[in-house]
Order: C-alpha cells, then sequence, then structure tokens
C-alpha cells in the first residue's frame, strides 16, 4: 500500500480545501483545478467517491484516493479537473443493509439517494456549472463504499458519465439497464473478505448479459486494498480519458 500520511500531504498541496452549503446540506469537498485555462478550451472532470475510511468532516479523508488517482503516470494534472466531496463520520454514501453488511451479494439500491449523496450531486453540478468543464467528459470511480457510491451515481444518472472505474464496491443487477449505457472497467481483489469479489462479478455479469461495454480486473491474493493496484495502472487512465460522450 502507498503511504498513506504521505500521499494526502502531496495531494493537499495542489487540492483546495472547500465547504459546500446547498439546499440538502453541507460538506466539505477537494477540487484540483489544472494548471492553466486556455481560452475557449474545456477540460474533463474526474468525481471521486471515497471510501468508509475516509468519512469526516476534516477534508483530509479523501486526500489519499485523490493522491492515488492524480499520482498515476497518466494523469495529466494540468488538463483535468478532480473532484472528491467527503461524506459525513454519521453517514454513508449509499444505504446498506443489515442483511448485506457491506459484503455486496445482497445490495439492491434504495429508492432515493441518502442525504450526503444528494449533497455530492449538488457539489458536482455546481463545480460543473462554474467551471469551463467538457460535460461530455465527465468521468466517475470510487473505492469500497465509493465503488458502491459509483455504481449508485450511474444507475441513478445514466447518461452522464463517459466512463466509469467502481473499485471493489457492489451495485444493484436490477439497475444493469440504465448502467448499460455507460463504459464500466470494475475491479476487485479475489482475496477480499470486507467486499466480496462475487459484488464486482454479479455487476459485471448482468451488464455482459445486456452487451455492455464493462470489464473486470480481479487482482490475484489482493485483499480489500485493490485501489492501489487499480489506480496505479498506466493503462488504467489511458482508457479512462479515452472514452468521451
Amino acid at each position: 500500500m502507498a503511504n498513506l500520511e504521505e500521499t494526502r500531504a502531496w495531494a493537499s498541496t495542489f487540492f483546495a480545501d472547500l465547504r459546500f452549503n446547498g439546499k440538502n446540506g453541507a460538506l466539505p469537498y477537494r477540487l484540483h483545478l489544472p494548471g492553466r485555462y486556455e481560452r475557449g478550451k474545456t477540460y474533463p472532470l474526474v468525481l471521486l467517491m471515497h471510501g468508509y475510511g475516509s468519512i469526516g468532516s476534516d477534508n483530509w479523508g479523501p486526500l489519499f484516493f485523490c493522491g492515488l488517482f492524480a499520482g498515476n503516470p497518466k494523469v495529466d494534472l494540468d488538463n483535468v479537473f478532480i473532484l472528491a466531496p467527503q461524506c459525513p463520520a454519521d453517514g454513508t454514501w449509499i444505504e446498506i443493509t443489515d442483511d448485506d453488511k457491506w459484503l455486496g451479494v445482497k445490495y439492491t439500491m434504495s429508492r432515493e439517494p441518502v442525504a450526503p449523496m444528494k449533497i455530492a450531486m449538488e457539489i458536482l453540478d455546481h463545480v460543473v456549472s462554474s467551471y469551463p468543464i467538457d460535460r461530455k467528459r465527465l468521468y466517475v470511480g470510487g473505492n469500497s463504499m465509493g465503488g458502491f457510491a459509483t455504481w449508485d451515481i450511474l444507475s441513478r444518472h445514466p447518461k452522464t458519465f463517459a466512463a466509469a472505474f467502481p473499485i471493489c464496491g457492489g451495485g444493484d443487477p436490477a439497475q444493469a439497464a440504465a448502467i448499460a449505457t455507460t463504459p464500466v472497467w470494475a475491479f476487485h481483489g479475489d482475496a477480499d473478505t470486507t467486499v466480496l469479489p462475487e459484488a464486482s462479478r454479479r455487476m459485471v455479469r448482468a451488464l455482459q448479459e445486456l452487451k455492455a461495454d464493462v470489464k473486470l480486473t480481479e487482482f490475484p491474493g489482493v485483499g480489500h486494498d485493490s485501489w492501489t493496484p487499480a489506480l496505479t495502472k498506466p493503462e488504467f487512465a489511458e482508457w479512462l480519458f479515452a472514452h468521451s460522450l
């Protein structure tokens, strides 16, 4: 695993520490701006949804996932916006039931998004409306709870994102038709006992049945931390930014 605090400290130097207060409530968020703007040019944006281990109100926790993504050699920080909201300590990105317990094999999407998710999507709308962002090149991904959040976002906002990368998360196969319009590269460790690999497999199977553009990479012998090998793969970032609506 990459060094947690060193990665966060590095990312903090170029991710602004911001707060948002909207109609559904308030959340802190991190935002990386491109190194420079060119007149008349629009830029892609990546929405990063962190895992349960980064919940809180300090706006520090999400920086590890941000730093791993930003450190990929194929991520051009001069030409991309990166947005990362922080889920509060008393909340989650999705509604999880007792019978699933984050294993991801019985997960069913709630009828309505939970409050932190509503605010996160408000932040996304705010940022996209405030900066020169290419709405055809919006991307979303997350790890663990953020992987669940990624599947949830794709289910509720079809045809919004150009590509997505849920990492060691789970989703609701009943929502596959809505997700099928978005290319997905899912990742999971085959030795994960926190969120079982079957959580990703069942989503991928449902999408494959619909002939969707989807693939799953399982890392042999890797437990829950499949985000480090996933986000550091240069070909992952190349794949992501090659997509556009």
